[in-house]
């Protein structure tokens, strides 16, 4: 089970794991650096530091090893948390769904630390501040730096972050007894997608479930413009062998869809290729597109924004406006999981 799970974060992480959302290169050579970031001494409103208003914490006791700029960066769990739950989501979602993104990637962060990357970008470093490799931070410890990123809702918002953490601590999604691999997107298009069909390893809590509610979402559908020429253009600099004809209606064929309609597969021009190696050399939003011609135009529309796989930032978004608390949000799309402490997971012996 553990191989079948390291594989997938593997594939996940090689085609564009983290979803980047829309809103807004770790180096080698790592320095390690044990300073405790500055949020540890940061004076709270009712005059107590963060690291007394901590003392109760389960995250607090965890320390996190990041790669930062080249540097190894050691954080308190809640303190990187804040930061990823600030570069993952808008504060301006519910309150149950920013404690439903807070649980997904505190399970996630657990899950890299028990199972750190071997692919040379930060071997022996469990985690990295690069979105298209592990998780997105932002620095939300001074007023400053909230207003950058919060605007002029920067103190309230940081208080929704921080209280998003704060309220779920220690909670952890786990898979027979271990961290999940909690991974998640933007938008799923009305359905999620299978790890299986698309990074070609089954992982149980990561399969397709429903996720209504999204319409309403930014870039749900988008459509883009290519002209012929360039398209082929690019098509070619990255599939040399490909037979492309005349008519741009023709260059893509037999498509094999996965029942949330991703593309898993399609023909180009005599070869075989992936609905997600397409997606990512044409920049496009999902690999759930249809392709059409008009006027000499080629048209590709999009349904959904990411991977696909577990759970839909939009759909999360949805469900919370509908009622549902953030422990209902979870176990909806992360299928047979359950909800775990981390003293119950023995993670902070281990730390």
């Amino acid at each position: 089970m553990r191989k079948t799970v390291i594989l997938a974060c593997v594939l996940w992480l090689a085609a564009v794991a983290v979803p980047i959302l829309l809103w807004g290169s770790p180096t080698d050579g790592a320095e390690r650096n044990t300073a405790a970031p500055e949020e540890r001494t940061e004076i709270a409103e009712n005059g107590k530091t963060e690291d007394s208003r901590a003392e109760n914490s389960q995250d607090a006791a965890v320390t996190v090893h990041v790669m930062m700029a080249g540097r190894e960066v050691s954080y308190p769990l809640d303190a990187y948390l804040a930061g990823v739950l600030a570069a993952e989501m808008p504060a301006s979602f519910p309150e149950e769904a920013l404690k439903a993104q807070a649980v997904a990637a505190r399970s996630f962060i657990l899950y890299r630390m028990q199972h750190p990357p071997a692919d040379g970008v930060h071997d022996g470093v469990p985690l990295c501040d690069n979105s298209a490799h592990c998780k997105a931070y932002r620095d939300i410890t001074t007023l400053e730096t909230a207003a950058a990123l919060f605007g002029s809702n920067s103190e309230s918002d940081r208080n929704k972050i921080r209280a998003a953490v704060r309220e779920t601590d220690g909670v952890v999604l786990t898979y027979d007894g271990d961290p999940a691999m909690a991974a998640f997107h933007a938008i799923a298009g009305g359905r999620t997608e299978s790890a299986e069909d698309v990074w070609g390893t089954s992982v149980p809590y990561l399969v397709e479930v429903d996720s209504p509610g999204e319409e309403n979402a930014v870039k749900f559908t988008e459509t883009v413009e290519f002209q012929p020429d360039a398209l082929r253009e690019t098509l070619l600099g990255a599939y040399p062998d490909a037979k492309l004809g005349e008519d741009p209606a023709e260059w893509l064929t037999e498509m094999q869809r996965s029942p949330a309609g991703m593309i898993k597969s399609a023909v180009l021009g005599g070869m075989k290729v992936s609905g997600m190696e397409l997606r990512q050399l044409l920049g496009l939003n999902s690999a759930d597109f249809v392709l059409e011609v008009r006027d000499g135009t080629v048209f590709i529309t999009t349904t959904g924004y990411g991977h696909g796989v577990g759970m839909s930032q939009y759909g999360a978004r949805a469900m919370a406006l509908a009622g549902a608390d953030y422990t209902e949000i979870l176990l909806h799309y992360y299928t047979g999981c359950a909800l775990d402490s981390l003293e119950m997971l023995e993670i902070l012996a281990e730390n």
